[in-house]
């Protein structure tokens, strides 16, 4: 399993290499409840780096709650704080931790797909940034985004991997 040394070291990687964080960087992390000891460390280094970490850590039901429940004014409704949160975040790193990797599977895909669409905006001006900050040659009067994505081990990623959770970690 992943020791606290472990942790640290891959917190650095997130935070020290792949989003290269500076003092005053508004960096989000984004990551389910069964990440927390990683999301604990990358926190911790990002403070350690001088940046100021904005935690988005979400609960898998909720997910679920809301293609349950959504009407198609909240299907479609863009999120007006995402779309700024885009345009205020210097990095952005991404821990996933999925524990049911088909608690989505019951919903119909044009529901799932019709909430995405509602993002796209937000998700477009990620991806412009993000592609600023991978090519220099880019004229762009956009800030560049540094962003990395990694995924914690839980079981649903080893039974996935027909593993176990030792040999997935």
């Amino acid at each position: 399993m992943l020791t606290q040394i472990h942790l640290e070291r891959w917190a650095e990687v997130l935070v020290r290499h792949a989003t290269n964080v500076r003092p005053g960087n508004v960096v989000r992390i984004n990551a389910q409840p069964a990440a927390e000891p990683l999301l604990e460390a990358v926190y911790r280094k990002v403070l350690e780096a001088g940046g100021h970490p904005v935690v988005n850590c979400r609960p898998e039901f909720l997910g679920e709650a809301f293609y349950e429940l959504a009407n198609d004014d909240q299907l479609d409704w863009p999120n007006p704080f995402a779309h700024h949160e885009t345009e205020a975040i210097d990095a952005s790193i991404n821990i996933s931790a999925i524990t049911n990797l088909r608690s989505l599977d019951k919903f119909d895909t044009a529901v799932t797909q019709r909430a995405a669409r509602s993002q796209k905006n937000s998700r477009e001006l990620f991806f412009q940034r993000a592609a600023v900050a991978d090519d220099p040659d880019i004229d762009s009067a956009l800030k560049p985004l540094l962003w990395t994505t990694t995924l914690f081990p839980t079981n649903a990623y080893a039974q996935d991997a027909g593993m176990s959770l030792a040999d997935y970690s």
